[in-house]
């Protein structure tokens, strides 16, 4: 089990070099780091403008977050593109992510591609990760980067699959400028090959009159086609048009048909629909036993809704025998995953039990809730692209910051709790550390990494006052969120930690 720290650029903490910084470089990282954005501005500006790569991404960071400067994504752009061709791969990974995102210059898929690969090819893991994310999700293939021409040819020549991509390209504007009509005109290819997915998205194009006249029996006749094959979105869809008559002449009993079907592949949506109809008796005969069967399903799958309805059903007797802790336990759950009507009726049958009775139903609720996360655990292992590498699986991350000189880095315990190995990554070098002490009350952790670095600066405890406005700048879960800064403000809402006990600040 393997732990990662990204680098955490803390743009605000103050290092006591200003006065010795003896270039406009210098100048403006110092004053930058200081947190003096408006004299930074200038001195970065200069030396941006002698085409130091530092200060060109400097500058960039500025106007992307509006430090002083008006935020400017294009003038942000520009500065970055400066840097990252002069080789700064963190400015070629900020480049890639702007074309992906389209901020400051038109989307590009492909020249996102371009500048994490040249960021990679310096050795970045961040630009990798990246790369492997795009490949994963099919954006572009990182071993066979296919033109959008070749594509098109393929599609010409009936390729299914090329079919199906040129819609994906020509409805999301990738590579080519975007066009619904020529969009729906290859997604209907690749329907009309028998492919689930294109038919869903023709029926709903069809049903939203994007890139052909609004259609919605059309519609339904191409979500039918998926329905038919298995697909278990387009057969609740199917029930859906069917309940409602969109599309198509209103019959319940159908409804109820594809509803189950799509129930029996364990859509949550759907087992709750199964349930309502079979619990009020539509398109089917009243069966409130069957209908607590369905709740229940969605309910073990951690739908707060059907939890709700499971424990108000346990607490009747309505299609099962009255269970009131049973119905304790289900309406916990419900409100803790956010119902909050469910309150009362909690607080209402509490007084209906024992203490006894009240702690072997929450035993019950934590034992249902264990299941639930075991279950969605094990999904998204299934679910996750196998790669192999001889790195050693990463499966944990968080921010770290290096408070002395000599490697002592704090950071939160949850981050290393049961890891056994964890690695620090200062300015893209990796270093073993060691966990010298936890805290778990307070959720930190005291790791020691060998080497010499750029300390921490702690304002004292008395210049924090209440009110007072901070915020962070980190990589909250990097491999899904990406290897670009996130920025959070706030406000200090308090100067007191659990139950009013003052935190300790050393």
């Amino acid at each position: 089990m393997t732990y990662i720290f990204r680098k955490l650029f803390i743009y605000f903490l103050l290092f006591p070099a200003i006065a010795s910084a003896s270039s406009e470089s210098e100048l403006c990282e110092q004053y930058f780091l200081a947190g003096d954005f408006g004299k930074a501005v200038s001195v970065c500006q200069k030396a941006a403008e002698q085409g130091d790569a530092d200060a060109q991404s400097t500058l960039g960071l500025m106007y992307y977050f509006g430090n002083t400067v008006p935020q400017d994504y294009k003038e942000a752009f520009k500065w970055y593109k400066k840097a990252a061709e002069q080789g700064d791969a963190h400015s070629q990974i900020l480049i890639g992510q702007m074309y992906a995102a389209g901020e400051g210059v038109q989307k590009n898929i492909n020249e996102a591609f371009v500048w994490f690969e040249k960021a990679a090819q310096q050795g970045d893991e961040g630009a990798k990760s990246w790369l492997k994310m795009m490949d994963y999700m099919g954006i572009v293939n990182t071993q066979d980067n296919e033109s959008f021409e070749r594509y098109k040819k393929a599609a010409e020549q009936g390729d299914t699959e090329a079919q199906l991509t040129l819609g994906v390209m020509y409805y999301s504007g990738d590579r080519v400028i975007q066009d619904y009509k020529e969009a729906f005109k290859w997604y209907k290819k690749a329907a009309e090959r028998g492919n689930a997915g294109a038919q869903i998205v023709v029926g709903a194009m069809y049903y939203e009159g994007e890139g052909v006249q609004q259609n919605k029996q059309e519609a339904f006749v191409w979500v039918e086609k998926a329905a038919e094959q298995g697909d278990e979105g387009a057969q609740f869809q199917v029930g859906a048009m069917y309940y409602t008559g969109d599309g198509v002449k209103q019959d319940y009993k159908e409804a109820f048909k594809w509803y189950e079907k799509a129930a029996e592949q364990g859509n949550i949506e759907a087992q709750i629909k199964t349930g309502a109809l079979n619990y009020r008796g539509i398109g089917i005969k009243q069966d409130k036993k069957e209908a607590l069967k369905w709740f229940k399903k969605a309910a073990e799958q951690g739908d707060a809704r059907a939890q709700d309805q499971v424990g108000l059903m346990y607490y009747m007797g309505d299609g099962v025998l009255q269970d009131e802790k049973l119905a304790y336990a289900w309406i916990s759950l419900a409100v803790v995953n956010g119902v909050e009507d469910a309150v009362e009726l909690r607080e209402r049958i509490a007084k209906e039990l024992t203490r006894q009775e009240i702690i072997e139903a929450r035993k019950i609720a934590a034992d249902i809730q264990k299941k639930i996360e075991n279950q969605k655990t094990s999904q998204t292992t299934s679910a996750a692209p196998q790669i192999t590498s001889s790195e050693p699986e990463i499966i944990g991350s968080g921010s770290g910051f290096i408070v002395t000189a000599d490697g002592y880095t704090l950071t939160c315990y949850h981050v290393v709790n049961q890891a056994n190995e964890i690695r620090v990554i200062v300015d893209d070098k990796k270093y073993q550390a060691q966990l010298v002490q936890a805290d778990k009350h307070n959720d930190l952790a005291l790791l020691k990494i060998e080497g010499h670095f750029q300390a921490l600066a702690f304002a004292p405890r008395h210049a924090v006052d209440m009110g007072s406005d901070v915020f962070t700048i980190g990589y909250p879960n990097p491999i899904l969120q990406g290897v670009n800064q996130k920025l959070t403000e706030g406000n200090i809402n308090s100067l007191t930690g659990f139950q009013e006990g003052a935190l300790r600040v050393s």
